[in-house]
């Protein structure tokens, strides 16, 4: 499913974006999966982007929170962003098995809505990475992922 963003849709996304990375720096939070400091903003103007796309493809409310950390961010669903156009979507130990998480492939002023699964459906073994990431974690491909047709709502 590809996204079409207005360019007021990409200007409020960036301003959340930047605003959550000054809340993180003013904080002295630091990126728990080991994100420098100088890839931050790039990083949470991303996320924003891909939460804005979500909120956008599926009709639903999205305020992009500041300072609001563990909660869902695009109605009970949580969503993982890359600019990878064959990435996968990462998974951390901590995250609820109870969740639907959504890969979104972000390249603005467009984004792609690859698929999403539950963190129980993603925790497997066989998408636990260690070598060559900045934290372990599961990756899963997009090829394991469940098409959004397929999203309970």
């Amino acid at each position: 499913m590809i996204v079409h963003l207005k360019p007021e849709d990409i200007a409020e996304a960036k301003a959340k974006g930047a605003a959550r990375d000054d809340f993180a720096r003013d904080a002295g939070l630091l990126d728990a999966h080991g994100l420098s400091r100088s890839e931050g903003r790039r990083r949470h103007e991303q996320g924003a982007l891909a939460e804005k796309a979500v909120s956008v493809a599926l009709g639903l409310p999205w305020d992009g929170s500041v300072g609001v950390v563990g909660g869902p961010d695009v109605g009970t669903l949580q969503v993982r962003s890359t600019r990878l156009r064959e990435g996968s979507l990462i998974l951390h130990p901590t995250d609820r098995d109870e969740d639907r998480f959504v890969l979104v492939i972000v390249t603005e002023p467009s984004a792609l809505l690859a698929g999403w699964i539950s963190g129980r459906d993603g925790k497997r073994e066989a998408f636990w990475r260690t070598g060559g990431v900045r934290s372990p974690a599961f990756f899963v491909p997009r090829w394991r992922l469940q098409p959004m047709k397929d999203l309970p709502r």
